[in-house]
């Protein structure tokens, strides 16, 4: 049976944005649905998200599918480029991925020391690209803290699909992204194979 593993950003639940509304949309697909919390979301620290996701993902393959937003697009990527003597997942979905940010990102003094490690460690993109079939990333044209042109290292390091769509800043309730059906159908597209 696939299974579908969603990994929320920083700030974010299982409970916030469109994550709850694609659940009840998928729950209808027959996938088995894995959204851990992540911990402390306000202050994101790699090595404990990606165990985190190690820890809920187990063995992956061919029917194991990723859904990221945001730093969660970055904690997947880490996590497969990690995954020692693993299968390879089905596909990839990336929602509002970076490796850099805009300087609006860093609302408090804070923020970027929390943000550093996320964007000074390099991503093994090869060992990440390695365990999984396919990716595909999802970027919105007026992305606060994204840079959209930050695609094309998506587009040449994993060889992803992108797909830049207007208007949905960084897909959060925020910015109206409660319901987003271009994810949806990008989900089933990444499950056909």
């Amino acid at each position: 049976m696939a299974r579908i593993i969603l990994v929320h950003g920083w700030g974010g639940s299982p409970q916030k944005d469109w994550f709850p509304w694609l659940k009840a949309e998928l729950s209808n697909e027959g996938p088995t649905l894995i959204m851990p919390e992540m911990p402390d979301t306000a202050n994101p620290n790699m090595h404990a998200w990606i165990a985190t996701l190690s820890k809920v993902a187990g063995i992956i393959d061919s029917k194991t599918f990723f859904v990221g937003h945001s730093i969660g697009c970055q904690t997947i990527l880490r996590y497969l480029a990690h995954v020692p003597n693993q299968g390879v997942a089905g596909g990839v979905l990336l929602v509002a991925p970076w490796t850099k940010l805009k300087p609006e990102s860093y609302e408090k003094p804070e923020d970027y020391a929390i943000a550093r490690p996320w964007l000074e460690m390099p991503i093994p993109w090869d060992m990440a690209k390695a365990h999984a079939k396919k990716f595909v990333c999802l970027f919105s044209d007026n992305d606060y803290f994204v840079f959209v042109d930050d695609s094309k290292n998506f587009k040449e390091k994993l060889g992803a699909e992108i797909i830049v769509e207007q208007n949905k800043g960084h897909y959060t309730t925020a910015d109206g992204c409660e319901r987003v059906p271009s994810i949806l159908e990008l989900v089933k597209k990444i499950m056909k194979g």
